[in-house]
């Protein structure tokens, strides 16, 4: 079979199975849970929360009452550099009233985030990662609604064209201080509550910051989305371009 022939072939196939996946349209959530795999029958999915009760969701976290907060990076993409004219990035609270499960409840917490990507409970409220700041909310009324808002470090870049580069996954580590990634980015980082302090410049660099004073130190390593420790303390970073 000629070269030609087979490209002619490949090219067939893919457009047919474009023209399946086209004419099928999108799955429910009820589907798609039918379609997750496995590898111990002890393992199983159920629905907790789906558009539109959710919208272009990038994180998530638990409060002590056990709601969620979700992360919507509604503004995505936005295919020039710096920041958006519109600020549409939404922190949701849903809540599952009726205990089955199900978070059928909505509310916005907290709205205009130009690049909302990560969220941490912190002290009654939550540090959110949205470049250039790392911003703390809190509700202080028990309304629902975050009343307290307040950046905490700015400076970290804004001028990629890609939105998923930028600081993100706010996570707490073992000693006590907020790790975050850096995006592939540099920084440039200060703190409206201390403008006494030099800025830290860093290149690509991860980071951590300490929770109450809101000191920032550069970490060797650089991950682009993801980040976690296990049991013994280390820490595990994902890059997109390496999988």
């Amino acid at each position: 079979m000629s070269q030609l022939l087979k490209l002619s072939l490949v090219t067939l196939v893919g457009k047919l199975l474009c023209t399946t996946i086209a004419l099928a349209g999108p799955l429910t959530p009820e589907e798609s849970i039918r379609t997750f795999q496995f590898e111990s029958p002890d393992l199983h999915v159920s629905l907790v929360a789906a558009e539109p009760q959710v919208i272009d969701s990038v994180a998530i976290c638990f409060d002590p009452a056990g709601d969620i907060y979700v992360v919507e990076s509604r503004g995505y993409p936005h295919s020039s550099k710096g920041l958006p004219d519109k600020k549409e990035g939404i922190i949701a609270r849903l809540r599952d009233l009726d205990g089955d499960g199900r978070y059928e409840t909505r509310n916005v917490f907290a709205r205009d985030f130009a690049f909302p990507n990560g969220i941490l409970p912190w002290r009654g409220g939550f540090f959110v990662t949205a470049a250039p700041n790392v911003i703390y909310l809190k509700d202080t009324d028990n309304n629902g609604v975050a009343d307290h808002r307040k950046t905490v470090l700015t400076g970290f870049q804004t001028d990629s064209s890609s939105e998923q580069l930028r600081v993100a996954c706010p996570t707490l580590g073992p000693d006590g201080w907020v790790y975050v990634t850096s995006g592939l980015t540099g920084a440039k980082i200060t703190s409206p509550i201390h403008p006494d302090r030099l800025p830290v410049e860093v290149r690509r660099n991860d980071g951590r910051f300490h929770p109450e004073t809101f000191e920032y130190q550069p970490l060797q390593s650089y991950g682009q989305f993801g980040l976690t420790f296990d049991q013994h303390g280390r820490r595990f970073i994902n890059s997109n371009r390496n999988p």
